[in-house]
């Protein structure tokens, strides 16, 4: 099972409402409170869509690896449903304590959420804007490395480039909106980003002056 933009909303969703807690511990949370987050209207079909979301990260297991750490195994760790005293759905999430390793010092990226939630629909974009967010300092890349690393399934590198460059303007749109600059420039078979660094990148670039 391959996981998707959507189930990556949903988990960044879960980990922004268990921020405070210790990982490991219940997170007990409303089907509403998470589809408001996910910016969604609480109904039937939202519902759901976020249910599937939510057993897909729990059943599908992947390997992450993060610098001396990897990790390996399941996004949630169990999930629990219940329904209150007036029928709404409400969740118990547990999440694996083992993840800490994922999000020690500057192992980590924070991703602006009103812009991934303005390309909601265009998970290229979406994967284009977190992609690019995790670079301090952008580089340039071949259009076929851009293919292979999103996991495309255009049937055509053609086909990927059309999409990539709709993508990278949605991209260009919602940042500006956000006063966040983000401009490309396709060149061939390359691809030229300039993104505007966040404070800690910045931190983390004159540290290498």
């Amino acid at each position: 099972m391959l996981l998707d933009q959507g189930d990556l909303d949903v988990w960044e969703t879960v980990l922004h409402l268990a921020r405070m807690q210790e990982l490991g511990s219940e997170c007990r949370v409303t089907a509403y409170r998470l589809l408001k987050v996910l910016g969604k209207t609480d109904t039937g079909k939202n519902r759901k869509i976020l249910d599937k979301h939510i057993s897909r990260l729990k059943a599908t297991a992947l390997q992450i690896k993060v610098g001396r750490f990897s990790y390996e195994g399941s996004f949630i760790n169990e999930v629990y449903r219940a329904q209150d005293e007036r029928s709404e759905r409400i969740y118990v999430i547990r999440l694996n304590p083992k993840l800490h390793v994922l999000f020690n010092g500057d192992q980590y990226t924070n991703v602006n959420w009103s812009i991934r939630q303005a390309l909601h629909g265009k998970p290229l974009a979406q994967w284009v804007h977190g992609f690019y967010s995790t670079h301090a300092r952008s580089y340039d890349y071949k259009v076929e490395t851009l293919h292979q690393l999103c996991g495309s399934r255009a049937s055509s590198l053609s086909d990927f480039k059309k999409d990539l460059r709709r993508s990278l303007e949605a991209v260009v749109r919602a940042s500006t909106a956000e006063g966040q600059p983000f401009s490309y420039l396709l060149e061939g078979n390359l691809v030229k980003v300039k993104t505007s660094p966040s404070a800690s990148q910045l931190r983390h670039l004159a540290k290498k002056r």
